[in-house]
């Protein structure tokens, strides 16, 4: 076992080479988690070390850090409960934010997640008397009466190059009323608790710019998290298995599974049944993704519904039909609603089929 730095955030990173094998390599990074790393490419088109460059890292560790594929403790981590890196599909997911506004508003929803609430919660870049020691973002909660805890933040927090942007980002939520500058007593307190990182930097600060969500970040952030701007989960609207229809699951199955090799997690209604009433509960579902999946396949009348309420609250859809349904009772003409027959739907020979060419559309679409 050895001990270098991570390839993608600098940090301290152990690498443990797979058994008779030397050309894959097993990293544990307390910021970026673990992972595996091909050492030279097994077959075209693999992702190997050579090929994480400085204008991709920062992407892979931002995607890193927002799939949670991080340990509290890096003890005990299993080599087989780790992903193997691959650029080209990090690149092209969908929730990893490819424009500035993007990446902005993804740190918004990063910080309320962090938050517990507005008065004791604070994020902070700290920069040094000495130049040559590099910039620190972080987090802290405390209260008015007691030092609170910090916690050291990478620039994967927001998909960033450097802390320096991550500063630069802040201001722009700050300038758009999003965040407050915080120079109450909390933060002299924040400087008690900084004490600490003194001894292992070495460096007295020289700034300390810390922020606060305002009233008005936290609404935009939830609005964030609740909406298709930043989620991840899909909505699947479809008729489910009757006395009619025989068994759905392998198509349930094709369509979680294209979604997720995506990137996304899709759910139907009830998957989180409760006391509530079945209407009430599927809006809110359809609200919270990003995206609705309708299958109109057995003429149903819930998903036309739902798939007219997802375009109504301005979520993509994605349409699609069995084949095998169509040719027993006309085709398109005969089947399907007449104002949804000129719209791009994904009519599918079977569940691998459909599996296949939702992963395309998604990919398109998306």
């Amino acid at each position: 076992m050895s001990k270098e730095l991570c390839l993608l955030c600098d940090g301290e990173v152990r690498t443990i080479p797979r058994v008779g094998d030397k050309k894959a390599a097993f990293y544990i990074c307390q910021n970026c988690g673990a992972y595996w790393l091909n050492l030279v490419e097994r077959m075209p088109g693999d992702t190997t070390a050579a090929d994480i460059s400085p204008q991709n890292r920062h992407i892979i560790a931002g995607f890193m850090w927002m799939t949670g594929n991080r340990f509290k403790s890096l003890n005990g981590i299993k080599p087989a409960d780790a992903p193997i890196i691959n650029i080209h599909d990090i690149i092209a997911d969908s929730r990893v934010p490819k424009t500035v506004p993007r990446k902005i508003e993804y740190l918004l929803a990063q910080i309320y997640k962090t938050s517990e609430n507005i008065a004791d919660f604070r994020i902070a870049a700290v920069f040094f008397k000495d130049v040559t020691k590099p910039p620190l973002l972080l987090s802290y909660l405390g209260s008015a009466t007691h030092n609170g805890k910090i916690k050291l933040l990478p620039p994967a927090f927001g998909y960033a190059v450097s802390i320096s942007e991550i500063a630069e980002m802040l201001e722009c939520l700050k300038e758009n009323g999003f965040l407050r500058r915080v120079t109450n007593q909390r933060e002299t307190q924040m400087l008690s608790a900084l004490m600490k990182f003194q001894q292992t930097y070495g460096s007295q600060p020289e700034q300390i710019v810390s922020y606060s969500l305002t009233i008005q970040g936290f609404l935009h952030a939830e609005d964030l998290v609740n909406t298709n701007v930043v989620s991840n989960l899909v909505f699947i609207a479809m008729k489910f298995q009757d006395e009619n229809t025989g068994d759905r699951q392998p198509c349930i199955d094709a369509i979680r599974q294209a979604c997720a090799e995506c990137g996304y997690s899709a759910g139907l209604v009830d998957d989180n049944a409760s006391n509530d009433g079945i209407m009430d509960q599927v809006l809110a579902e359809i609200k919270r993704s990003k995206f609705v999946i309708a299958d109109y396949t057995f003429a149903s009348l819930g998903a036309y519904f739902e798939a007219g309420f997802a375009l109504g609250t301005g979520r993509p859809l994605i349409r699609c039909c069995d084949k095998r349904w169509l040719d027993k009772v006309g085709g398109v003409e005969t089947a399907l609603h007449f104002d949804e027959r000129h719209n791009n739907i994904i009519i599918y020979e079977n569940e691998e089929d459909l599996y296949r060419r939702l992963i395309n559309r998604i990919r398109a679409a998306i």
